[in-house]
């Protein structure tokens, strides 16, 4: 496997800048303190397989700085990460945007209080944890997230198929997925598929949808 350029936390600080991401001290101890907590206590819970600290900045937290290639972080406010695990996607993304609202939705308790425990740990102040299953949200909520995102949550049909509901008309849905997992790929008539970009990770992308824009 090709290695990772992200060793070690001021490498992650060092890629994020040359994605457009300019990270300020307090947020990169943030990102440091993020990546020695899901290091330490993630994989015990079967959260995550990532047990070292460069593994998780390079393979957990990463590539969600790809997200920067897609969209444009003035038009999102509301944002949430479906089936967050260990959280290093949603956080990640509270962290490198603080003016964000991140919820990070997950059916697990077990997950949930994990997620509260880490949200406390950190301070970060800008999470929301959900406990509840993807499947119900998208058929019962009202659209409400400018960014709906996610990875590995469920099958390609399906995942789009949840994403699409709760993102509102004219948002963003993004799909961190396998290259050769071609069901992410168009057409997608119901959620317009936009673009793909390469991440950190060998063989992983990150893929934009965009809701279609209701006429009044």
């Amino acid at each position: 496997m090709k290695p990772l350029p992200i060793p070690g936390c001021q490498q992650f600080a060092d890629y994020a800048q040359a994605q457009g991401w300019l990270l300020s001290d307090d947020q990169q101890q943030r990102i440091a303190d993020l990546a020695q907590w899901l290091a330490e206590r993630a994989p015990p819970l079967g959260l995550s397989k990532y047990a070292d600290l460069p593994s998780v900045l390079s393979y957990a937290m990463a590539p969600a700085l790809a997200i920067s290639d897609l969209i444009e972080p003035g038009e999102v406010k509301r944002v949430v990460d479906l089936g967050a695990g260990s959280g290093a996607l949603g956080l990640t993304l509270s962290i490198i945007q603080p003016g964000w609202e991140v919820t990070l939705m997950d059916r697990s308790s077990k997950t949930a209080t994990f997620l509260e425990w880490t949200v406390q740990r950190l301070g970060v102040e800008n999470v929301t944890i959900r406990q509840e299953d993807a499947t119900p949200a998208a058929t019962a909520s009202v659209a409400q997230y400018d960014l709906v995102c996610f990875r590995a949550v469920a099958s390609s049909r399906q995942a789009l198929q949840l994403a699409g509901p709760l993102a509102m008309s004219g948002g963003y849905v993004v799909a961190w997925h396998q290259t050769e997992d071609e069901g992410f790929r168009p057409p997608q008539s119901s959620l317009p598929y936009r673009a793909t970009t390469p991440t950190v990770v060998p063989g992983l992308v990150a893929s934009l949808y965009r809701p279609q824009v209701t006429s009044w």
